[in-house]
């Protein structure tokens, strides 16, 4: 973070770097790196098991089908297209971070679709979203397949991202890391969003309140604010919690409304 905001080469990836990690169902404080965290193995997955499927996907296939085996089975892994989706908001976001300002309408769309993606892409709602579909007599294809289609169609897109872009935005910038990231990064309720951006950077977002206005900005968050992210991160957060020293996690962990099993 500091490293982008001087202008200085990052000498490790960012899937490389190493942070603390609050294990929750082991509620212990590890060191590891970002690659191993926030990983649901097979997320992105869907076999294609019928030739009714693989005739759907071939007609839902922007090009050639080139896809793996595995066993009997074609497997369509979406995680690539996920991963499509939210570099299109690498770039915004980085500048976002750098500047601590969120400069023009279009960068507000892409980290509010980056948003949008995490939030579809995080465990519980994807889980969430599969069981629904299955109830429907749907497969998880059916789903990858609809959220493509959501994704790059452009009336469909405008109506997920125009409610999260013309609303009141606040960021809220401290001079030290105080924000861990969860494994549930969108932190929602009833229409009021955190979402930690860098540890030094907490986007708000009130979808009720609606507005043309970029962004406004605070260099200071209160306590009771700051509360209410606290609360709501441990609270929602079932596997993870990151930061990248442990004195603030040692703190959430001595939390009473830290969930244990």
């Amino acid at each position: 973070m500091e490293a982008k905001r001087k202008g200085e080469k990052i000498s490790n990836p960012p899937r490389e770097q190493t942070v603390y990690n609050l294990n929750i169902k082991a509620n212990k404080i590890l060191l590891d790196k970002t690659k191993n965290i926030f990983v649901q193995k097979r997320a992105g997955i869907a076999e294609i098991t019928s030739e009714k499927e693989y005739q759907k996907l071939k007609e839902n296939a922007s090009n050639q089908i080139d896809f793996p085996f595995e066993e009997d089975n074609l497997i369509l892994d979406f995680e690539n297209h996920f991963t499509e989706f939210e570099n299109l908001s690498k770039e915004s976001i980085e500048k976002t971070i750098v500047f601590k300002k969120i400069e023009t309408i279009e960068d507000k769309t892409f980290i509010a679709l980056f948003i949008l993606m995490q939030s579809f892409r995080n465990h519980r709602n994807l889980d969430d979203f599969i069981s629904k579909f299955i109830q429907e007599g749907k497969s998880k294809l059916d789903l990858f397949i609809e959220l493509k289609n959501s994704l790059t169609n452009a009336d469909k897109l405008a109506s997920s991202l125009i409610p999260i872009v013309f609303c009141k935005w606040k960021i809220y910038s401290t001079k030290k890391p105080i924000f861990p990231l969860t494994d549930h990064s969108v932190l929602n309720k009833n229409g009021n969003i955190f979402f930690p951006i860098s540890p030094d950077l907490l986007i708000e977002i009130k979808i009720r309140k609606k507005t043309e206005e970029i962004c406004s900005y605070s260099n200071k968050i209160s306590k009771w604010k700051y509360f209410r992210f606290k609360n709501r991160s441990i609270l929602y957060s079932t596997r993870e919690i990151i930061f990248g020293d442990d004195e603030i996690l040692k703190d959430w962990k001595r939390d009473k409304r830290l969930p244990t099993t």
